[in-house]
């Protein structure tokens, strides 16, 4: 009887391990990865600066760059030129032959001439730049004072109305500087236009 029962046990037992050695196992679940799809390289973000990284694009900003500021130096200096154009010929006016209105209108005239040539000759930023104009429109306010009784400085009221059309201009394009981030560099009276472009090469 003990005989028999050990055997029905050892024939359960490899009954059991035979299921089991038949049951899938779960790695045979598991997809099998493409051979092409592994060996593919990864997905690349492309480079969105490329195109601003390019020469040709870099050396036409730059040279449209350079153009501003040459501008706005030549402009400069023919405002500085023409100021001192009309600063040495009030010189020339003698005080004596003037009215008290007379003496009075060119005292402001040189003195508002002389606070925008200085202004000129200094790096030009946002700031200095709404000065400019601030002094620029105060100037032509007194270019419009000059009324008919002021007889000695007719050729004054002439010369500020052309001043006056030139800072216009002047003020335009520093705008312009100013508006794409750049900033026209010092620009001593003592110095030429072309001696401050070689600063900038």
């Amino acid at each position: 009887m003990k005989k028999i029962l050990i055997s029905s046990l050892f024939i359960t037992i490899l009954s059991c391990n035979n299921r089991a050695d038949n049951k899938p196992s779960i790695s045979d679940d598991l997809p099998v990865p493409d051979s092409v799809s592994s060996n593919r390289p990864p997905f690349i973000q492309p480079n969105t600066n490329a195109f601003n990284n390019r020469p040709d694009i870099n050396e036409e900003r730059e040279k449209e760059r350079r153009a501003i500021l040459y501008m706005s130096i030549d402009s400069t200096y023919f405002a500085i030129n023409a100021i001192e154009d009309i600063k040495n010929d009030l010189v020339q006016v003698s005080s004596i032959n003037l009215s008290v209105p007379e003496r009075n209108l060119k005292s402001k005239a040189l003195l508002k001439m002389n606070i925008i040539q200085n202004s000129l000759a200094r790096q030009v930023d946002s700031t200095l730049l709404v000065n400019l104009k601030k002094h620029s429109n105060e100037l032509a306010g007194i270019n419009k004072s000059i009324t008919g009784d002021i007889v000695h400085l007719k050729n004054l009221s002439l010369q500020l109305n052309r001043l006056t059309a030139i800072m216009g201009r002047l003020t335009d394009v520093l705008t312009m500087c100013v508006s794409r981030g750049l900033i026209k560099p010092p620009t001593p009276i003592s110095k030429s236009p072309e001696e401050i472009k070689e600063t900038l090469n």
